[in-house]
């Protein structure tokens, strides 16, 4: 550990998500940290806690809509119980959040926003909660973005740019482990298809349209290709017609949902992935931890610029390719580059791990989060 001051932290934050408890584990081993989780099970909670040791703090809340903005008591008593010298919070749509920098105000003490958002977002409840937000933007001591494309949307508020640090989005970056690996092509009957990948929730700004569209000419210049879909949500009826219609059966396997601890199969099985989200005026994707993991597993990747992570995780001709958004073209002509290459695929592959492991490892994620405490002073 290098010597960074240590600091007594609330740390605000919604969901007890797999992929941030490595991050978390590491703030607490450098810093006091209070964790203060507002939309998890009480179960969820104490479990978590118990295991990795972390002081956790869960207050409970009233749901509203779909339960992402819901309403959460307690945040001001929980921040003032912690006596913490830093608050942190992330996404300052959400109430909770804005309830954080409120508590930090009322103490006297540093704000810092952890946000991955990049562009500008259209919904009715984002143009009704925009003037909140830009107040704890604006309001912040420090900020710390995903990466280079949330660090510019930072600056648009007009926020000091030496006020905003990165702590590179990270998720797990080694392969998931052989115990639980099976053969995917032999339990699903896809002998010697070669197998191109897609992972993700079946929404409209998933922009599986758009990846079909170019699919139903991609199989034309070769046949023996497959797309695997792995994932489940509202858009499937809709996938499944559009599939039907295309006539494409044959070339697509949807699959469900796949635990995230249960996809080294796919991503081993995969030559490789393709994450075509789109805007939907109202929703775009914040970063795309899928292509982190994807390349982590060595495969070569081409997504949408409608995909946060795209902008810095891809290095176009390198390990894969950024198309435009809603060009179904230009997505079929990438995925063609890469799988009718085959000698390209290994190095493209070697190239994604690269990227992974040289800058977007917990650790440097961390790094990002302890250099912003550490210049507050």
């Amino acid at each position: 550990m290098r010597g960074w001051e240590k600091k007594r932290i609330a740390f605000v934050h919604n969901r007890l998500l797999r992929y941030r408890l490595p991050l978390f584990r590491r703030l607490a081993r450098v810093h006091d940290v209070t964790f203060i989780i507002t939309n998890e099970d009480k179960a969820t909670v104490s479990r978590v806690a118990k295991k990795y040791k972390l002081n956790m703090v869960r207050l409970g809340n009233i749901k509203v809509g779909e339960g992402y903005y819901n309403l959460t008591m307690g945040v001001t008593k929980a921040v003032a119980k912690a006596k913490p010298d830093v608050v942190i919070a992330a996404d300052p749509s959400l109430p909770s959040s804005q309830l954080a920098y409120q508590a930090a105000n009322l103490r006297h003490v540093p704000f810092i926003l952890w946000w991955g958002e990049w562009e500008a977002q259209n919904s009715t409840v984002r143009r009704f909660g925009e003037p909140a937000i830009k107040k704890v933007v604006n309001g912040s001591h420090r900020l710390i973005a995903y990466g280079s494309r949330s660090r510019d949307f930072m600056l648009s508020y007009g926020v000091d740019e030496k006020k905003v640090f990165i702590a590179p989005n990270s998720s797990f970056s080694k392969p998931l482990p052989d115990v639980l690996m099976v053969d995917l092509k032999k339990k699903f009957g896809l002998g010697g298809r070669r197998v191109v990948l897609a992972v993700g929730r079946l929404l409209k700004v998933k922009g599986y349209p758009l990846l079909l569209d170019a699919w139903s000419r991609v199989i034309q210049k070769d046949p023996n290709l497959v797309l695997v879909i792995v994932g489940d949500g509202p858009e499937r009826g809709s996938i499944e017609r559009i599939i039907e219609g295309l006539n494409i059966e044959d070339h697509v396997r949807m699959m469900g949902a796949v635990p995230n601890q249960r996809l080294g199969p796919y991503y081993k099985a995969a030559e490789m992935l393709v994450m075509p989200s789109t805007r939907t005026g109202e929703n775009t994707e914040a970063w795309g931890l899928v292509l982190n993991e994807a390349m982590v597993h060595s495969l070569p990747v081409v997504a949408t610029d409608a995909v946060g992570a795209a902008h810095d995780l891809i290095r176009n001709g390198e390990n894969g390719f950024m198309v435009p958004d809603n060009d179904s073209r230009a997505l079929e002509r990438a995925i063609l580059e890469i799988v009718d290459n085959p000698r390209k695929v290994a190095k493209m592959g070697a190239t994604s791990r690269s990227v992974i492991t040289q800058g977007y490892t917990y650790e440097r994620m961390a790094e990002g989060f302890f250099r912003a405490v550490q210049s507050l002073g």
